[in-house]
């Protein structure tokens, strides 16, 4: 925030920029964070001897540091050094981030925001295995993945291993090698894992029998390690996802959930890894969706009086004696570091907010306050740590040179910035990850005549499809699509004017096809779809029509803009969404079908606890 009266200084979520420029009085900064200009300083301020520019930058973290490419930050400056905050945790966070020497390809992140608390999600994460053979069932029964892994989850293992833990599965017989590819894996990817991982990870696979899946670390980071199938057959795909818990209040939590790959692996994998991570988590997953709904209740019913008498059983895995149910595994069973227990049990949970309750009881840690503008021997207000390069970092000379540019000067760079000439796109990329299947056809000329049959027809075709929707009549939609659709819902980003796109490259909260969206509705279809059970209230509200000719008859493009309101239950708040849609309708000779559709959130943050209805 700016120096001058706290403006947010970058408010785009994506891009490059060499300095920044506060549009509430114009002070400006390096990108590494040294003010560099303000307008009229010698008129304003005196000059130097009133306001001295020199080391003064906006405020630094006050504590940062990596882990495999993952960023943290600490508000506290004294906390302790990051390797020894992860401590023994470290041995399971290289299984997500660290799967070859070439590091990660981080896509997203989706942000959508749920009536619930924080600490509800991270203690799932952490080692709730015990919820998976109700929650999910229904995954399990459309077949999603090869066994029944619900009744498996009492043969895995959780481990609490410093300030994080997780569960594991517990796959077939076999070598490090045939293991890792049960679940997906080509031979490829297993030789670089065989070459980064320590002999302890990899025993912990091959003779242990054991994979990391879900796992949290202290106080809100949140992985995630499945492997789903994505089309008809047996075949699995593999993927990792990473996502932070960001408390709004004690009621509501923004997700933010990041795809994660290792970058060395071909470009047919990531795709598939990334389909399968649609598919299974993030704003539109199919086991989210469902562990929301339960979160969501949980959270509504925890505010109420007779909630606070009530003493919950949090004692899994205990008998009334305090000692274990089953004692923990012996480091011959699992060569994993910490404690370990098999089967269902609570220890991970107890743990982890064992650590929140610890956590609140510490003295405030010291804080970091700036006095701006204030002299020192120095002249330095606020150091900042910086990671440019000794021959690329601006010397001195060159940044007061830079500070002396004018308001003006700033004003006709930015306006430079902006030109014309530049690519001014608002939309998204014509193919999405998936979409190489997706038909190409594109709009011919102008708008058709609202009176043009094919104007007409279109509409009737989104006004029929609206009320099917509404009624959750999804097998009659599907009826609707043709065998080669793409279904992509591209993930918004707030970006700088001129910028030339306001997507997130290779993210999408839906980016389907005919077999993944069958998925979705078969299972709508079982008994145990809680997401959808009770069923929600829907209301699609189409308008703005207009329908463009294509090169040939048989194809039509049109646009609309679509409101969605949604409730669920009795006691929650219904949610908005508002939208923007491109489709392409194919007549098939008998009548029109949707063959591609686009939809464009008109939010960055997707204020409706999850995207399991459709648009």
């Amino acid at each position: 925030m700016c120096l001058h009266r706290g403006m947010q200084v970058c408010r785009a979520e994506i891009g490059n920029a060499s300095n920044f420029r506060c549009p509430y009085h114009g002070w400006s900064y390096r990108n590494d964070g040294r003010l560099i200009g303000l307008p009229f300083h010698k008129e304003a301020y005196g000059g130097e001897d009133g306001f001295r520019k020199k080391g003064q930058t906006l405020l630094p973290a006050p504590n940062l540091a990596s882990y495999n490419g993952l960023i943290f930050v600490s508000m506290d400056p004294d906390a302790e050094p990051l390797e020894d905050f992860l401590g023994e945790f470290k041995f399971y966070l290289d299984f997500y981030t660290k799967q070859s020497s070439h590091g990660l390809e981080v896509r997203g992140p989706q942000r959508w925001r749920i009536k619930a608390n924080w600490k509800i999600g991270v203690e799932n994460f952490s080692g709730d295995m015990y919820h998976t053979p109700q929650t999910h069932a229904s995954v399990v029964e459309i077949g999603l993945f090869r066994e029944p892994k619900a009744e498996k989850r009492k043969d895995g293992v959780t481990y609490w291993a410093h300030r994080g833990g997780g569960t594991t599965y517990k796959l077939p017989a076999g070598t490090f090698e045939e293991r890792m590819r049960y679940i997906g894996y080509p031979d490829d990817m297993i030789k670089r894992m065989s070459e980064v991982w320590t002999p302890e990870q990899q025993q912990l696979v091959g003779d242990d029998g054991f994979i990391i899946s879900a796992a949290s670390c202290f106080p809100n980071l949140s992985l995630v390690h499945n492997w789903p199938r994505i089309q008809d057959g047996d075949d699995v795909v593999p993927f990792i996802s990473i996502r932070t818990w960001q408390p709004i209040n004690e009621h509501e939590t923004e997700v933010y959930s990041w795809f994660a790959v290792d970058s060395a692996a071909s470009d047919t994998y990531k795709k598939n890894s990334y389909k399968a991570y649609l598919m299974c988590f993030g704003s539109s997953g199919m086991f989210e969706q469902d562990d929301v709904e339960n979160w969501v209740s949980v959270t509504n019913t925890a505010a109420g009086s007779m909630a606070r008498r009530l003493l919950l059983n949090s004692r899994m895995g205990l008998l009334a004696d305090g000692r274990p149910v089953i004692e923990p595994l012996s480091p011959q069973r699992f060569h994993g570091p910490g404690v370990a227990h098999i089967g269902y049990n609570e220890y991970n949970q107890r743990s982890l907010l064992s650590l929140w309750a610890d956590h609140l009881e510490l003295p405030p840690a010291s804080t970091l306050r700036t006095a701006i503008g204030t002299r020192n021997p120095e002249g330095i207000t606020s150091p900042v740590q910086t990671n440019c390069p000794p021959n690329t970092r601006p010397s001195i000379n060159e940044e007061e040179a830079e500070g002396r540019r004018s308001h003006d000067e700033f004003q006709a760079a930015d306006l430079r910035r902006r030109s014309p000439s530049d690519p001014v796109g608002r939309g998204h990329p014509t193919r999405a990850v998936l979409g190489d299947h997706a038909p190409h056809q594109q709009r011919v000329g102008k708008p058709l005549p609202f009176n043009d049959e094919r104007h007409l027809a279109a509409h009737q075709f989104l006004v029929d499809e609206a009320y099917l929707l509404d009624a959750q009549e999804y097998r009659h939609w599907l009826d609707l699509l043709t065998d080669d659709v793409h279904y992509f819902m591209p993930v918004r980003v707030t970006t700088a004017l001129g910028a030339g796109f306001d997507t997130s490259p290779g993210m999408a909260h839906f980016d389907e096809n005919k077999y993944s969206l069958s998925r979705r509705v078969a299972r709508f279809l079982t008994e145990h779809a809680w997401t959808e059970d009770p069923p929600s209230r829907l209301r699609h509200y189409v308008t703005n029509v207009r329908t463009f000719a294509c090169a040939d008859d048989a194809h039509l493009v049109v646009e609309s803009a679509e409101l969605l309101f949604r409730s669920r239950g009795d006691v929650n708040d219904g949610a908005l969404i508002s939208c923007g849609r491109e489709d392409l309708l194919r007549f098939d000779g008998r009548r029109w079908l949707l063959a591609r559709r686009i939809i464009l959130f008109d939010e960055s943050v997707i204020r409706m606890q999850n995207l399991a209805v459709f648009l």
